[in-house]
């Protein structure tokens, strides 16, 4: 039996990744040295990408040749406790957030589509955005559309691979 594999330096690559992709969000008028962080973001998120979905390959992989299946229900259980409780305290926070701006009295623009919670909460935000070319005016919205690309490429991913 082979032991899996593990690529702790893909942590710091997923790290930089991300903090890439972070930094190129920060109001970069602010902020006049992030100017070229903020033209760089894209390839943060193509690389965190890749990254990822080489180790849930994988993952999925090293699973097939030792017991010649793929557990989905495990599968989809790793995910799920790995993306869910983020990405909905995110929503929570969005939804929230134009609560708190008004109640803190902060001026806010109210640019971008009135987000649909529904098709939100069911990860279809990143539909939102193509449909309206735009996203959501609540904070953080924008970053949302990621995490819905990630679960729906993995989720058929590792239905792939299973067949």
């Amino acid at each position: 039996m082979l032991q899996k594999q593990q690529f702790h330096s893909f942590d710091a690559l997923r790290f930089f990744s991300f903090f890439i992709v972070f930094v190129s969000h920060l109001p970069y008028e602010l902020f006049n040295t992030l100017h070229f962080f903020h033209l760089k973001g894209t390839i943060g998120v193509s690389f965190f990408f890749v990254l990822s979905g080489f180790l849930i390959t994988y993952i999925l992989l090293h699973e097939k040749t030792q017991t010649s299946t793929i557990q989905l229900k495990n599968f989809f259980v790793r995910r799920i406790l790995r993306i869910w409780p983020l990405y909905y305290c995110i929503l929570l926070f969005a939804f929230l957030s134009s609560y708190l701006i008004n109640l803190i009295g902060l001026d806010s623009s109210n640019n971008g589509y009135e987000p649909n919670w529904l098709l939100s909460a069911l990860f279809l935000e990143n539909y939102q955005n193509i449909f309206y070319n735009d996203v959501g005016n609540a904070s953080p919205m924008p970053v949302l559309w990621s995490l819905c690309i990630e679960e729906h490429l993995y989720s058929l991913w590792g239905i792939g691979l299973y067949f």
